[in-house]
């Protein structure tokens, strides 16, 4: 999965891992043109996504849509070539059927998902010293 330019949804409840295998799909990737001002931004990692307000989940989807963002301050567009990793901490899917996350959006990110299990359900990836203190 690090070396696709897939979006990919990571799910799991909070302490499962996310921002760890959202490092691991860190790999660089080669970017289509270069971006005007921003060198080298290829790939953004969002947390917590299905925290966002329906307006910023609004403003995410055009980016994603249009392939522009709009800094902060600045009176024109700039276009972006981004890999996009995004974290949850509920599950995308049950959002959008209950109104509260955004269908069009999350059909955008749905381009691969990654579900983590709870530590208690993979008692393996806990380290030994936090088991015997």
């Amino acid at each position: 999965m690090a070396r696709t330019n897939f979006t990919v949804i990571l799910e799991g409840e909070t302490g499962t891992g996310k921002e760890l295998v959202a490092r691991l799909l860190r790999v660089p990737r080669v970017a289509k043109q270069a971006i005007l001002s921003w060198p080298k931004v290829v790939r953004w990692f969002l947390d917590e996504i299905g925290n966002l307000s329906p307006m910023v989940q609004m403003k995410a989807l055009r980016s994603l849509q249009e392939r522009c963002v709009l800094p902060l301050g600045s009176a024109h567009s700039l276009p972006i070539d981004v890999r996009l990793v995004v974290a949850s901490n509920v599950i995308l899917e049950e959002e959008v059927c209950t109104d509260r996350f955004r269908a069009d959006l999350f059909h955008r990110l749905n381009e691969s998902k990654i579900e983590l299990l709870p530590l208690r359900e993979r008692r393996e990836d806990i380290h030994a010293s936090i088991l015997d203190p």
